[in-house]
């Protein structure tokens, strides 16, 4: 393909760019794009790396290429959208664990994570640390796999499901409770609101738990024998709240505000829950079932994985029951993992069975903008901190941590 084509440049990250139609040749890649731009900017920092994207793809050849691969007509005026490029996570530190990595909760660069060898462990990403590890099963020679963690909201100290710990590195982590409820695994638990859980799982129910924060009553008056059994287990705690609706297991869920939080599961089903009035006010009808899912604050979208090889941005406010956002497409197996940047809202992260962490930019919705491939076997969780922390998880017994700038 050879000759010339009428393009217009735009960008929210640059207005001054803004350009009426310039007639440019079909050779034209990055580079020239990025001479172009120079020439319109003359207060372009020295250094900064530009990306372009056209028709919700990033330019990464000649636009002779580009336009062929996705079949974009030659004879209309294209427009450009010039991005500043994001930088390539850095790789920081690595952790092996004993068993598959089933989830990861990050606060900061602190990274609690959930094992199949019935483990929750504290592990410092920064200063490659494990601060402790607790066995939670019931039977400690008989290992249970721990599915899911989150950490609590607390202002008092920090909190997980289902323990404490001081952050006193002198002190063990200890249970506060043992929620029981459930029949079957619970595979997923969210936590909106300062002592508030919400649980889901094989059981296809959807549980509430509330007043989780605090010490229970009567913790300090009991004896030494009971408070060494009770620190074993934790204090015994069942909800009567019960939020029903979905037909198979409850794989994944998500906080959009104190008072919703959305659900998925092996239904194909994404469920939208109002907590004040304890009931579904709104259901998604996916095509496959979901593994994983997560909602952001800045763009208010819900990104999820499912068992094909696409991401899905969903819309929890639509009405009309289907996708009424795009879809990403990189992946060449089952999507395990997503998780949105706390402090961007075009940006995503996806894991999947084929080995891969993927960085999006979801304006780009079939090139990615980078792969990060250490792990050796499915990756299975991920996490995204507002400390610039990306870390995932898998079946390889692997964490590794990148540092996003």
């Amino acid at each position: 393909m050879t000759g010339e084509i009428v393009i217009k440049l735009t960008s929210p990250d640059f207005p001054e760019i803004e350009a009426e139609a310039i007639e440019v040749p079909l050779t034209t890649g990055p580079e020239e794009l990025k001479t172009l731009v120079k020439g319109l900017n003359a207060e372009l920092e020295e250094g900064v790396q530009l990306d372009f994207l056209l028709r919700d793809q990033l330019i990464r050849q000649s636009l002779a290429k580009h336009l062929d691969e996705n079949a974009i007509e030659t004879d209309v005026k294209l427009e450009i959208l010039v991005l500043k490029k994001q930088d390539a996570p850095v790789p920081e530190n690595s952790y092996s664990a004993e068993d598959w990595i089933s989830d990861i909760s990050c606060r900061g660069d602190q990274v609690l994570l959930a094992s199949y060898d019935g483990t929750v462990a504290l592990w410092d990403a920064e200063e490659d640390e494990v601060l402790f590890s607790v066995n939670c099963s019931r039977n400690v020679d008989q290992s249970e796999p721990i599915k899911c963690v989150a950490w609590v909201h607390s202002e008092k100290e920090d909190s997980f499901c289902s323990g404490k710990w001081e952050n006193d590195r002198s002190k063990k982590a200890v249970p506060m409770y043992s929620l029981r409820g459930h029949h079957g695994s619970v595979d997923t638990v969210a936590c909106p609101s300062e002592g508030v859980i919400v649980s889901g799982g094989q059981d296809k129910k959807v549980r509430i738990w509330k007043d989780i924060a605090d010490l229970p009553l009567g913790w300090e008056e009991l004896s030494a024998k009971k408070r060494a059994k009770r620190e074993e287990r934790g204090e015994v705690k069942t909800s009567d709240t019960i939020m029903e609706g979905h037909t198979e297991s409850v794989s994944c869920s998500t906080v959009l505000s104190k008072e919703e939080v959305a659900t998925a599961g092996m239904d194909n089903t994404l469920r939208i829950w109002d907590l004040n009035k304890m009931a579904e006010s709104n259901t998604l009808s996916g095509v496959k079932a979901f593994f994983d899912i997560d909602y952001s604050k800045h763009s208010n979208l819900i990104a999820s994985g499912s068992s094909d090889r696409h991401v899905r941005l969903w819309d929890p406010r639509t009405t009309t029951g289907k996708v009424s956002a795009q879809s990403l497409t990189s992946h060449s197996l089952w999507v395990s993992t997503v998780r949105w940047n706390p402090n961007d809202k075009n940006q995503l992260l996806s894991g999947s069975y084929d080995n891969v962490v993927k960085m999006w930019d979801v304006r780009s919705t079939k090139t990615p903008l980078y792969d990060m491939q250490k792990h050796e076997d499915k990756v299975l969780c991920s996490d995204w901190s507002r400390s610039k922390l990306v870390v995932s998880g898998g079946s390889d017994k692997q964490i590794h941590s990148y540092r996003v700038k």
